[in-house]
């Protein structure tokens, strides 16, 4: 846990912390972040409990390319009408695709692999978009868990929880053959604790 909290605190001091296109604040992105990591940590899926602490990470880490997009996006002078599409689309990567031709996964992927992070990480991280037709069964398992994290806590101003990324994120936990019970029971668990906050 240490390393992640080490490996946070270095990403802010490197990358432009602006996530403006998103609706949202440096701030509230790393809480999204933290939120998406407790999830993954505290799942207790049996598919999943050996890779706890590096899903942890990588949720920690999974949202670095919307600062890139967002960045990028205020040089073109496009911030606002993404900022726009993004409230209104359902899957905020398919306006990512639009306006930059890459999902933030994708770019955050690329930008590890360039600082020669763990390749499994980097591997785990870009290949959440679409869990689907990966070939390895726990690497397969770790994708639709990172990817149900952002489904459930997406790091967008004005999509928090809801039935509607609920019910998403279940319909992918049941085709990615992981526990919803178990997810259930973090989420309420996650929910009761940001309500006493």
């Amino acid at each position: 846990m240490i390393c992640n909290i080490a490996i946070s605190t270095a990403m802010k001091k490197t990358i432009p912390a602006n996530v403006d296109a998103y609706g949202l604040t440096p701030d509230a992105l790393s809480n999204i972040s933290s939120t998406q990591s407790a999830l993954l940590l505290k799942w207790r899926d049996k598919k999943l409990m050996r890779h706890r602490n590096d899903l942890a990470l990588a949720a920690l880490l999974q949202e670095v390319g919307k600062m890139v997009i967002s960045s990028t996006l205020r040089e073109k002078g496009k911030q606002a009408e993404f900022k726009m599409q993004v409230l209104m689309e359902d899957e905020p990567s398919e306006v990512e695709k639009r306006f930059i031709g890459m999902v933030a996964s994708d770019i955050t992927a690329l930008i590890f692999k360039h600082w020669k992070l763990n390749p499994k990480l980097v591997e785990l991280i870009l290949k959440s978009e679409n869990p689907e037709g990966i070939e390895d069964e726990t690497l397969r398992n770790q994708a639709y868990a990172l990817k149900i994290s952002r489904i459930l806590f997406p790091a967008v101003v004005g999509k928090e929880l809801s039935e509607i990324n609920r019910s998403q994120a279940f319909a992918l936990c049941e085709k990615g053959g992981l526990d919803a019970f178990e997810l259930e029971n973090v989420l309420n668990l996650i929910v009761v604790q940001k309500n006493n906050r």
